[in-house]
């Protein structure tokens, strides 16, 4: 007479261990792949701040100097690699006067100057953020 037995074999132990461990490098990959993309929303932010920034420093110079719209041009904002307090960050301005109809086709003397602020890190990052001000 054969007795009947309870519990699993060595076999099946190691097959369950095999899928458990396969099963579980997925999961975990996911895992470790969000937290390597984590710190970039943070960086993300802190580039869009920096681009608004300068945006606004541009701005208020605009208003306050007495010539006002034609110190609008890239040698009165240089590049800033890095941004002081920022290492991580570079920050540049560019300025083009544009077609008031359509805001890209250059037209020098139209009175409408497109200001754009790029503000990168890392490898391939950047953050671009572009305004209009206006000869009036």
């Amino acid at each position: 007479m054969i007795k009947k037995r309870n519990g699993f074999t060595l076999i099946e132990i190691i097959m369950v261990i095999i899928v458990l461990g396969i099963a579980s490098y997925g999961v975990l990959t996911i895992f470790i792949n969000a937290l390597r993309g984590s710190a970039y929303p943070l960086q993300g932010v802190q580039a869009v701040e920096l681009a608004k920034e300068k945006l606004e420093i541009i701005m208020a110079d605009k208003y306050a100097s007495p010539t006002g719209y034609s110190d609008l041009i890239t040698a009165n904002y240089p590049n800033e690699a890095p941004v002081a307090g920022f290492p991580e960050f570079n920050r540049s301005a560019a300025f083009a006067e544009v077609d008031g109809n359509d805001l890209t086709t250059a037209s020098p003397g139209s009175g409408f100057m497109k200001i754009t602020v790029t503000v990168s890190w890392g490898v391939a990052d950047s953050v671009s953020l572009e305004t209009v001000a206006t000869d009036y």
